[in-house]
């Protein structure tokens, strides 16, 4: 073998061996600011709650998850997903027989203790709780760098966040309208100022009327829903149930929601779900708010 094509085949092999050898480890920080750090991207992943779900299919890794729990509706492909259990009760030894090279978990939805259990099976967890919509980006963002999926999961974030500011320039300005959401029936629920609809309700020009309150989710009375005289009242339940919810209101003909015909609903997953589709919800609102500007003349 000549000199020359040693060289060549020395350099060949530098080429091919030296990225592997001196690849960066993979590191991202959770919300919970851990670091989870990888060794080369994980190629089958577990979800532990719907929304994480639909941002893994969202960053481009849908094909690449194991199991989901419960719950687990969207896309249309995550029902052919074997289950692992409940978001608030999981089945470790489904994950542990899976083997997954990493989990992604729901800070304020699953079990603490059973999270940590799995940790101390050894496994990789990414803990998500998102706060506010911007970070739904940077959550897709950061399942696309752990997944192999860094360029797919930018440019869908970079998406994601034009469709927000678009949402932000038309609606975020216009005149306030008072919102009561109500997000359960039996006690009647709402949400303070910390939960995602508040957020969205925000984005489209709204002004949640129990804003200052600093839980995600009251029970409020009555009494207090007609102190604070919503303009609009807004209904998650589903389908019917979300209709008769609303029809429940027209006891009380002096709350300017309920006089004006301000009453509307919307699905649940577009509004509780830190996902994507969230501003999907988020248009929708912003149209009812816009009735709502119209029939009261403050436009």
């Amino acid at each position: 073998m000549s000199p020359n094509t040693k060289t060549r085949l020395i350099v060949l092999l530098l080429v091919c061996i030296v990225p592997t050898i001196y690849a960066a480890p993979i590191k991202v920080i959770d919300d919970t600011t851990n670091a989870i750090i990888l060794e080369q991207p994980a190629k089958q992943v577990i979800s532990l709650s719907p929304s994480l779900t639909e941002l893994l299919f969202a960053a481009g890794a849908g094909e690449q998850i194991l199991g989901v729990v419960s719950y687990s509706n969207y896309p249309p492909a995550a029902k052919l997903i074997p289950r692992v259990g409940s978001y608030n009760s999981l089945d470790i030894e489904r994950i542990v027989a899976l083997a997954p090279d990493l989990i992604f978990a729901w800070h304020s939805g699953n079990p603490e203790s059973q999270v940590q259990q799995l940790k101390k099976l050894g496994f990789k967890v990414y803990i998500s709780e998102p706060k506010k919509l911007q970070d739904i980006s940077i959550t897709i963002e950061n399942i696309g760098k752990l997944t192999g999926n860094t360029g797919y999961s930018q440019q869908q974030s970079q998406i994601f966040l034009k469709q927000l500011k678009q949402l932000q320039q038309t609606y975020q300005n216009k005149p306030k309208v008072s919102v009561f959401a109500q997000i359960w029936n039996k006690p009647v629920m709402s949400i303070g100022g910390n939960h995602l609809i508040s957020h969205l309700v925000e984005l489209c020009g709204g002004e949640n009327i129990f804003k200052d309150h600093g839980d995600l989710t009251i029970t409020p009375n009555i009494e207090s829903v007609l102190e604070k005289k919503p303009q609009v009242i807004l209904s998650t339940g589903m389908a019917e149930h979300g209709r008769n919810w609303l029809k429940r209101w027209q006891n009380w003909q002096s709350i300017p929601a309920v006089k004006q015909k301000q009453l509307y609903s919307i699905q649940p997953d577009l509004l509780v779900r830190h996902t994507t589709r969230a501003l999907k919800g988020a248009k929708i609102m912003c149209e009812y708010f816009e009735r709502a500007r119209k029939q009261y003349k403050i436009h």
